[in-house]
């Protein structure tokens, strides 16, 4: 029988799900689309595929009752399902210990069309959640095949790490197991707290190696052994470490999988061939732009990962910068941008910047728009740092600043100043919060609100606004978080701490 397989985050470095944070859980996240997680260069065409066990009502896997070519009766797969909590694991009397390497239940992969076999935790261990990571070759041509994994690795130290998290995974960083056999997948880590999007993460290289003699190719219609299989919690881990794990506080836990594969023919070996195609770095590292005029912006603005750095000001030319899905960052070093299309009607989308889905940090701009200022709806995460946003629509309907909707959109206001133009009486607001969406307000001046009917608030929508700081030329305390409050000094009011 084979023997399990414990690897330990000393050796690895990563965490992958953690919960029993205080006043909530941490779900199970996240595997991005097969189009967003796969990259492919040459003649080759390759899917990531994801799966777990099946569990039944009492949380026992379930067995197919049927037994394989291996000789093995595995548990039936299904395809990976998110937001699923980890609690520490329970392990019953004579069950397999967490310190222990001795045998459990032996899983194959003939269902998923893969070879081979590994030992996973039977039913005697409760908590442990399968994460099982393969990648297909649906194309025409043999391919090399590497696999990125990015864990959230947020304020917890590596220490930490090895003391609460471990997985089950056949990969190691010699390419050779404990019983002298090969792996199927080489490891290395990468680096640990590697800023991806703002948040800190610890980054693993899984190059496929393959089965003993066939040089690390992956055939035409062939599934590879999967590079990770379980992950689950000791009973070590206090809510303390878990917190920590949660580096962008939003309550989840955040995994990132993409896989790479190219041609094997003109390279001599795996790593030779992928880091050719794509580079020795993480596929996450953004992309750096220096634009010089609008049609720059936006065929930057499509990229999924880049750093737009303006060197000069952009002119009036009702543009948009609208991303979709993307990460991007703008630094504005100090120039101006004049932005937007004139509002002929009501309408929402004729902003500044849209940021749909994905995520905006912006830096050191000036930005003027004739419509809308920022629009983040669909799950948008945006944080603006400055300096300016300034509303000049001469329509009566001037719109907001920032406007959110989606749930889970949400917009970090660390600093700047937001103005409107000067007619009193727009149907206008600094912030449009729908409901499910979220708004912090840390800094930042914000002018008059306007004199009309129903939008004298300055402030509007369903959402959730959360001040912590700023000036303010109306009364912002509905919306001051507790251990705060809005000082009046004249014709503004600053929020402090109490």
């Amino acid at each position: 029988m084979k023997k399990f397989k414990n690897v330990l985050l000393s050796i690895l470095s990563i965490v992958l799900v953690a919960i029993l944070s205080i006043g909530g859980t941490l779900a199970y996240l996240k595997s991005e689309d097969s189009d967003v997680n796969v990259m492919t260069m040459g003649n080759v065409k390759i899917e990531q595929l994801e799966y777990e066990r099946v569990v039944d009502e009492n949380g026992n896997w379930v067995s197919t009752g049927e037994t394989d070519k291996y000789g093995y009766t595995p548990d039936k797969l299904q395809e990976f399902t998110q937001a699923k909590p980890l609690y520490p694991a329970v392990f019953a009397d004579g069950a397999i210990k967490y310190d222990d390497r001795v045998s459990g239940h032996q899983q194959s992969w003939g269902q998923v069309g893969a070879s081979g076999s590994l030992q996973l935790f039977d039913d005697s261990v409760k908590n442990v959640q399968d994460k099982m990571v393969f990648v297909k070759n649906t194309g025409k041509s043999d391919a090399y095949v590497r696999t990125w994994i990015a864990f959230e690795q947020g304020d917890i130290t590596s220490e930490n790490f090895s003391k609460i998290i471990k997985l089950n995974s056949d990969a190691d960083e010699t390419g050779v197991n404990e019983a002298g056999g090969n792996t199927h997948w080489i490891c290395k880590t990468y680096g640990t707290n590697i800023e991806i999007d703002g948040n800190k993460y610890v980054v693993v290289e899984y190059i496929y190696v393959g089965a003993k003699n066939n040089k690390g190719i992956l055939a035409p219609g062939a599934v590879s052994y999967p590079s990770l299989t379980q992950v689950y919690m000791t009973p070590e881990a206090t809510n303390e470490d878990v917190e920590a794990i949660d580096g962008n506080g939003n309550g989840v836990y955040d995994i990132l999988v993409l896989s790479q594969a190219v041609q094997t023919k003109g390279f001599a070996d795996s790593k030779t061939a992928l880091d050719t195609a794509f580079g020795a770095e993480h596929p996450w590292v953004p992309k750096t732009i220096s634009t010089i005029n609008w049609d720059d912006v936006q065929k930057a603005a499509a990229e999924k990962r880049v750093i737009i750095d303006l060197t000069n000001a952009l002119g009036d030319e009702d543009q948009t910068i609208e991303t979709s899905n993307s990460h991007i960052t703008i630094n504005g070093n100090g120039n101006k941008v004049i932005a937007g299309t004139i509002l002929s009607n009501n309408t929402k989308g004729k902003y500044g910047l849209i940021i749909d889905g994905g995520s905006a940090v912006i830096n050191d701009i000036d930005i003027e728009t004739k419509g809308g200022g920022i629009s983040a709806i669909n799950g948008a995460k945006v944080i603006f740092n400055g300096n300016n946003l300034h509303v000049r629509t001469t329509n009566t309907s001037g719109r907001y600043n920032f406007y959110l909707e989606g749930n889970g959109s949400e917009v970090t206001i660390n600093g700047g100043n937001f103005s409107f133009t000067t007619s009193p009486n727009n149907k206008r607001a600094y912030i449009y919060a729908n409901p499910g969406t979220t708004v912090y307000v840390k800094g930042g001046t914000f002018g008059k609100a306007s004199s009309r009917s129903g939008y004298e608030a300055g402030i509007l929508g369903n959402g959730t606004v959360i001040i912590t700081g700023g000036t303010f030329g109306f009364n912002p305390s509905n919306w001051v978080a507790a251990g705060y409050k809005a000082v009046q000094n004249g014709s503004t009011w600053t929020v402090v701490a109490e």
